[in-house]
């Protein structure tokens, strides 16, 4: 498919998932400014005319003052929840905001969510009850832009003629270590990694149909999610850090980008396995092999002057190693190391499936191939579905 084409698929996608109003706001883009002159769909803020309020936000548990923050009735819920975190640490999706035994909505304002706020001279008092959320946990771990780079800079689009790219998640999260995965999942973790050997930085872990034959992402890395939802694509949302809508584009949904389809990993569909060996790689397999023959072809021959009797005795000798050289390589090729690790997720994990983003809109895509251990976390495999052009 070429970028035309990608480009056509995803303006077709994003006119079908949005509202009448802003298909009429979308015209504004064609009506022959030059996209550098267009102010992108912000909607502009409006000067505060209400007093500022105190808000005192308690631990539920503890009833210990968290943090004090000064704060107009106009101002968002989510503008709320940012500044706790920023004081706090504890993120967004993490916070559950109370006031007198009613949890705050996700959305809206101060004024709506707080009635009597913006009339009230006392401190108005909340309660923040951390929730437990999905999070990723890597054997080296980083931050969410360091994990995009890895894989091809997936889940970064761009909204809009004339605007540059955003990423789709945020860009501030740090995913965790393995060692603080739950003890069970990361017992399956390391038995997954171990098994995929030298394949999990050379094999192509992306579907062969999802991906562009000129510029594969290779290699991927065993991941742990825990704490997920029963919803496996919910569950990867929020552990990949995945933003409900970015600022860039109003009313944007990222969510209803993504997809998820089950999968059977004890089964070898075609197109649908685990993982493949990409061409290069089979070349220089063979390569490799090549060389190994011409070695030993090498050594036999200089062996021919030892004489016949020892000759004799050497070649069965060496027949021998070479036959056990030759099984012991074999076990390690990367097709082997494939079907270890997928004997692995077979046996270990439930519920397998495959998840990713629609390509005709993000076009470099988040995959997480995996399944649910027995204590209810996620083990998968972590790429992305292409290199940037």
């Amino acid at each position: 498919m070429t970028t035309e084409e990608r480009k056509r698929k995803r303006e077709a996608f994003e006119n079908e998932h949005r509202r009448p109003e802003q298909l009429e706001d979308s015209k504004a883009f064609d009506d022959g400014v030059p996209p550098q002159d267009q102010a992108p769909p912000h909607k502009a803020q409006p000067a505060w005319s209400m007093p500022a309020v105190t808000l005192r936000v308690l631990g539920a548990a503890s009833a210990k003052i968290l943090v004090e923050l000064s704060m107009h009735p106009e101002e968002t819920i989510q503008a709320l929840k940012l500044r706790v975190a920023h004081e706090t640490g504890f993120c967004v999706r993490e916070q559950q905001l109370l006031h007198n035994g009613q949890v705050l909505p996700r959305q809206g304002t101060l004024e709506e969510a707080l009635p009597g706020a913006s009339t009230s001279s006392n401190v108005v008092e909340l309660q923040l009850v951390r929730m437990t959320v999905p999070r990723l946990h890597l054997f080296k771990p980083c931050s969410a832009p360091e994990l995009a780079e890895r894989y091809g800079d997936f889940l970064s689009l761009q909204f809009g003629a004339g605007y540059g790219e955003e990423s789709l998640y945020d860009v501030a999260a740090n995913h965790l270590a393995m060692d603080s995965a739950p003890e069970h999942a990361r017992r399956v973790a390391d038995m997954l990694r171990s098994a995929l050997g030298k394949a999990s930085q050379k094999v192509l872990f992306c579907d062969l149909n999802g991906c562009s034959d000129a510029d594969p992402v290779l290699g991927g890395e065993v991941v742990v999610i825990s704490s997920p939802s029963e919803d496996p694509k919910e569950a990867c949302l929020l552990a990949l850090e995945v933003l409900n809508h970015n600022d860039g584009w109003e009313d944007s949904d990222n969510w209803v980008l993504a997809k998820v389809e089950g999968r059977d990993w004890n089964l070898h569909v075609k197109d649908k396995e685990l993982a493949n060996v990409w061409e290069d790689e089979e070349n220089e397999e063979g390569k490799e092999d090549q060389e190994y023959g011409e070695g030993k072809e090498d050594k036999e021959c200089k062996e021919c002057k030892d004489g016949e009797e020892g000759e004799e005795d050497k070649e069965g000798k060496e027949e021998g190693e070479g036959k056990d050289g030759e099984e012991g390589k074999a076990d390690n090729s990367l097709e082997a190391r494939i079907q270890a690790g997928t004997k692995i997720m077979a046996e270990h994990l439930t519920k397998h499936f495959c998840f990713e983003f629609d390509e005709c809109v993000v076009e470099r895509s988040a995959v997480i191939k995996g399944g649910y251990t027995n204590d209810g976390n996620i083990v998968g495999i972590l790429t992305g579905s292409r290199m940037p052009l």
